[in-house]
């Protein structure tokens, strides 16, 4: 940035993209007005650069020249830590190593999803921030009571950061597609098993507490990781008897 001084006041002017805050971005494209983005992505309230000489006006608008290029969000990866407030945060670079709580609240979040990931970014990013911004477990509540502070971390480190959280989650929803979806048999449609459906992952949370309402908190404050081999062991488990549940009916019907 650079420091622009109109008056008496000074001004803190971003010269790239890396230097627009997520509150910015989202402003800037809500108006169709050229002296609105000057004024949004300068810091300079509209009614004083109104009020400039067209020469003061041109070196602002010179600094912000890189406006007239197209954000790309290619080639950049998500940093090491972001400033929320006044505190810095440390990003969570794997979201497996993080609650199974944590990787639901995101899912349903990304089902909200339409055509832009923008609307999201401070959701998504917040999931895995929170609990080291209040130093405490994570919390929906808490998360979303972060997203105004997500709102002035630059544009770039949020975008980035959230595509690198979705990748992760589509590569964990693609492991579980692949190692844990069993196609049910005619005796299991016949009798209705797709009513379960409507639960969703309540059923795996259901099944990792022991049937036991009273441990579904603790259920979802466990690692992925942790989840997602139990889940494992339980379709392995599953097959298994299965299996050998048919071996059985085939000696039986032999004799």
């Amino acid at each position: 940035m650079i420091k622009a001084r109109i008056k008496d006041d000074e001004y803190h002017v971003p010269t790239k993209w890396s230097e627009i805050t997520y509150r910015q971005y989202v402003d800037m494209n809500e108006t169709d007005s050229d002296m609105e983005v000057v004024s949004i992505a300068s810091g300079i309230p509209a009614e004083i650069i109104e009020a400039v000489d067209d020469e003061q006006l041109y070196k602002v608008v010179l600094l912000l020249g890189f406006l007239n290029v197209p954000f790309s969000i290619e080639g950049r990866t998500a940093p090491e830590e972001i400033l929320v407030g006044k505190k810095k945060i440390k990003l969570v670079k794997d979201i497996r190593e993080k609650t199974f709580g944590q990787k639901i609240y995101f899912g349903e979040i990304v089902k909200q999803r339409e055509t832009s990931l923008i609307p999201l970014l401070t959701e998504i990013v917040s999931i895995y921030t929170q609990p080291y911004f209040d130093d405490s477990k994570f919390d929906m509540d808490k998360a979303e009571e972060l997203i105004p502070l997500l709102e002035d971390v630059f544009f770039v480190d949020l975008y980035s950061t959230a595509i690198s959280y979705l990748d992760q989650l589509k590569k964990i929803l693609d492991d579980e597609a692949a190692t844990l979806t069993a196609k049910p048999d005619q005796d299991q449609i016949t009798a209705g098993v797709d009513m379960f459906q409507q639960f969703g992952v309540m059923n795996t949370v259901k099944a990792l507490a022991n049937n036991d309402v009273t441990k579904y908190a603790e259920v979802l404050e466990i690692e992925y990781n942790t989840v997602f081999v139990h889940m494992r062991m339980n379709k392995v488990q599953n097959d298994f008897n299965d299996n050998y549940s048919k071996v059985l009916e085939q000696k039986r019907k032999s004799k």
